[in-house]
């Protein structure tokens, strides 16, 4: 094929791609993973934009160690699908309509952003797992289990949801621990995720709506890890290394103690090429001991 001046680097290097010439350094240089190396030139797309997102890791006094509770998602599911997961979901619209609501309290009312996160992390924790991280009058129990799936369907507002039922937030119940955001790829679904820390409130019980989730269980993170680490279960990356963080602790308390003494960083891993093989890494000396995994063994939403 004759050489056409109108081609740019990022041409010529997928035309490379599609004529089988793939190796490692490519990929780092093309800033992509594997899944991602089929586009068409002529047709490239940009990257996805990136959406707010909130996920809460619950949190209770285990016999031996902090148990945190973790759900499976369904195979049907566009993002993460078949993984184990923290609760979350996307910030809505709504989330940071209510976050001027006289029934939120604390936190930094002048970072809409976070606001908005932590109320998105208690109403995802009441949509997907029955746990709802409020105060104010005792819900009649029918009307507990109802709101979480008319919640979820949009057909109760959960401003509407905390008026009628005289409920108020305290965004201090959840602690921020991490941020993750995926790198600038062709991803179809790109979260910047803000993690958050509660634990489970007395008499709680926590579950799974059957819909997204339909596996649910209290574990520590050894035993998650370990699960992984056998293909009883499968993590993302920013699972895996969530979960390496939180079992360096013995007790609650000291993994709260950690995050509030561990300033919140965003978080974007990026490729790199280590002795001839391909790694997906994380900055050293922000709270996490497990920095980086081979790529071939690195698992994606």
């Amino acid at each position: 094929m004759p050489f056409d001046p109108r081609l740019n680097l990022r041409n010529i290097l997928d035309l490379w791609l599609k004529c089988g010439k793939s190796d490692a350094s490519t990929n780092v240089l093309l800033g992509k993973f594997p899944r991602d190396l089929h586009s068409d030139p002529m047709t490239d797309t940009p990257p996805a934009i990136t959406q707010p997102a909130a996920t809460l890791v619950l949190l209770r006094d285990g016999a031996s160690a902090p148990e945190l509770f973790m759900q499976a998602r369904a195979e049907t599911m566009n993002f993460a699908a078949g993984m184990m997961v923290f609760p979350g979901g996307k910030v809505d619209e709504h989330d940071r309509e209510l976050a001027a609501s006289a029934r939120i309290s604390g936190g930094n009312r002048h970072d809409l952003d976070d606001t908005a996160a932590r109320i998105a992390a208690v109403r995802e924790s009441f949509e997907e797992a029955g746990v709802l991280l409020t105060r104010g009058a005792v819900i009649p129990e029918a009307d507990f289990i109802a709101a979480g799936p008319a919640i979820a369907a949009r057909n109760l507002q959960f401003g509407e949801f905390l008026a009628r039922y005289d409920q108020h937030i305290d965004l201090d119940v959840l602690r921020p621990f991490a941020r993750w955001v995926p790198p600038s790829d062709r991803h179809i679904k790109r979260f910047d995720t803000r993690f958050y820390l509660a634990r489970l409130p007395q008499g709680a019980k926590a579950g799974h709506d059957g819909n997204e989730a339909i596996h649910s269980h209290w574990t520590t993170a050894n035993d998650a890890l370990a699960r992984a680490d056998s293909g009883q279960s499968k993590v993302i990356f920013p699972t895996r290394c969530n979960l390496a963080r939180l079992a360096q602790f013995d007790t609650i308390d000291a993994i709260i103690d950690h995050a509030r003494n561990t300033p919140v960083v965003r978080i974007q891993p990026e490729l790199r090429t280590i002795d001839d093989e391909t790694y997906l890494c994380i900055p050293e000396g922000i709270g996490y001991p497990f920095t980086r995994q081979a790529l071939k063994q690195a698992l994606r939403g």
